[in-house]
């Protein structure tokens, strides 16, 4: 099949789980012989070139005109500055709207050339966060999907933050306008789209990683402790910190190392003194790095509030970490508690800390647990088999609509 995978922080620029999950489809899709292309409208500072290929993956990041004046995503002074004065202006929703008619007109070249067939897009795109009025997704010619990675809407409701009507106006346009929606949890299909007031039906096929070979016990540090992804309310990270302090007094060897970035000195501040010592702040890293940490970790713990289907537990899960992860949103559609790792209430730092405890003492438990989640994600989430649903899930839809 030839496939575009519409996306806005695709690797290696600084990016989140869509950013990920949609490059290790795509690089699977290209190794299971079909022809993928991604094109998206970037943010301002974002990085990366304006066309290259990636494993065989060709790329196009297309540049909103005010690259130009010299915004970074590090948000500097003179960032917010710039971002702000753009809001106020009324420039971004008038930039916005010229870069999606070019990704449009790009899609419509793409595909009179290398006769595309069919085009995926994330309900979230990050320009609905910023705007102030809508700027809807241009109609395209190919047949469009849309996959529910979680969107404003979503997120919104999950955190009980508010949400603009421009970004719920966009996206129940772009859902209204899709062919199929693809979810990537259960959870997240039926809370979206009865926020969204949808009557619509939504295929769930979750995300995928590469799964490396079993590597059993033996490198593993007994008290190592990981936490990944953004130091943010949202991940629970707030709550770790206060479950550490009970940690640290009933195992005081125990060690916790949380790759990502956010306010540190917010998080230190939960911190008891005597604890602090204990807890390492390793800022973001490449991906190989924190797979490395995690092979040698022997439980990982992810607090979150709202996912959809996280990409950190699995990927603590693949590399034979015994899990802890949320009871909330899609966290049992990934674990099944007390067999293949441990759902926890995000909000009650005492049961983080008992479930942290509980494997830190139980070395036969903590290996059982672990062992099992590796079999679950071996067995059921390697991106190859997801690769192959959602490759069916696209001739299912072109048949349809060929009728």
């Amino acid at each position: 099949m030839n496939i575009l995978l519409f996306c806005d922080e695709y690797p290696p620029g600084p990016h989140g789980g869509i950013g990920t999950a949609v490059q290790t489809l795509a690089r699977t899709l290209l190794r299971q012989g079909h022809d993928v292309w991604v094109a998206g409208l970037y943010d301002y500072g974002y990085g990366g070139a304006d066309y290259e290929t990636d494993e065989g993956v060709q790329v196009y990041r297309l540049r909103k005109k005010s690259e130009r004046l010299g915004i970074s995503m590090r948000y500097t002074f003179y960032d917010k500055v710039m971002r702000r004065l753009l809001s106020l202006s009324g420039r971004l929703e008038k930039e916005t709207a010229e870069g999606l008619e070019r990704l449009r007109l790009l899609v419509e070249s793409l595909t009179a050339k290398h006769n595309l067939q069919i085009a995926e897009t994330p309900e979230h795109q990050h320009y609905t966060r910023q705007v102030k009025k809508p700027v809807y997704f241009p109609e395209m010619a190919l047949p469009l999907v849309v996959r529910l990675h979680g969107g404003n809407v979503y997120l919104g409701a999950e955190l009980t933050r508010p949400v603009s009507a421009a970004a719920v106006a966009i996206e129940k346009d772009l859902l209204s306008k899709a062919v199929a929606i693809v979810s990537v949890s259960r959870y997240a299909a039926a809370k979206t789209l009865a926020l969204l007031g949808l009557q619509k039906k939504a295929e769930v096929i979750p995300n995928g990683i590469a799964v490396p070979p079993w590597v059993g016990f033996e490198d593993k540090d007994p008290l190592k402790v990981v936490f990944t992804g953004s130091l943010q309310p949202g991940k629970g990270v707030f709550e770790l910190m206060e479950a550490w302090n009970e940690v640290q007094a009933a195992v005081p060897g125990a060690a916790l190392h949380l790759y990502g970035k956010g306010d540190l000195d917010a998080l230190k501040a939960r911190l008891k003194p005597e604890v602090s010592g204990s807890v390492f702040f390793h800022g973001h890293q490449p991906r190989a790095s924190v797979m490395e940490a995690l092979h040698s970790a022997a439980v990982g713990v992810f607090p979150s509030f709202a996912e959809t289907f996280a990409l950190a537990p699995m990927e603590a899960m693949s590399c034979g970490v015994a899990t802890i992860f949320t009871q909330r949103t899609s966290g049992p559609e990934l674990i099944d508690n007390g067999t293949d790792g441990l759902l926890i209430n995000p909000a009650q730092p005492a049961e983080i800390a008992q479930a942290i405890m509980c494997l830190l003492q139980d070395r036969k438990l903590r290996e059982r647990q672990a062992r099992a989640g590796y079999e679950k994600i071996a067995g059921r989430f390697t991106i190859e088999k997801i690769a192959m649903a959602q490759v069916a899930f696209y001739q299912s839809i072109l048949i349809k609509t060929a009728l």
